[in-house]
């Protein structure tokens, strides 16, 4: 995999494959994108929480390699994509919404991300999508981020169907 050691400062690693836990699944990366976050996390420049030695990618697609006992939602061979942010579901931020988590950990920034081959993730924050394209399908985050902006406006101000909008900001969303 590729691992950021420090700003800069890229390593490649062999990982050993272990089996994964009993609420966990072994994926197969097949495609992650590298976002304005990741080019910030290599510079050394990223304003949020981060934790070096880090694999970055929060934005992926694969296919689930193995399961653990207590997983039931999948099974081998499913494509999957996931959570960017790790939520904890317990506290009050979350019942409002999961992105507020008072304990939230973030793939790619403080828990480690996609830039490798294998990635073994809590299996709730994993999701089946069918026989989607690996590069459309490691879209999956930033569009949510875009979808979950809308609802949030809507939410403030109503439906937006009717609106016109104009979207300012640096990057690809």
């Amino acid at each position: 995999g590729l691992r950021l050691k420090a700003p800069k400062q890229m390593e490649v690693v062999d990982e050993e494959i272990r089996e994964p836990g009993k609420a966990h699944v072994l994926i197969r990366i097949d495609n992650f994108n590298l976002c304005g976050s990741d080019l910030r996390i290599y510079e050394g420049t990223y304003s949020g929480p981060i934790r070096y030695p880090i694999y970055v990618g929060h934005e992926w697609a694969g296919k689930v390699e193995a399961v653990g006992g207590d997983v039931k939602h999948l099974k081998v061979g499913d494509h999957v994509t996931g959570d960017c942010s790790l939520w904890c579901g317990l506290c009050s931020y979350c019942a409002y919404d999961k992105n507020l988590c008072e304990k939230i950990e973030k793939v790619g920034m403080t828990r480690d991300g996609a830039s490798r081959q294998f990635f073994t993730q809590d299996a709730r924050y994993v999701y089946p999508a069918g026989r989607l394209n690996p590069r459309v399908l490691s879209l999956a985050e930033p569009l949510s981020v875009v979808c979950h902006a809308a609802s949030n406006a809507e939410r403030m101000m109503g439906p937006l169907s009717d609106l016109k909008i104009l979207i300012l900001g640096g990057g690809n969303m």
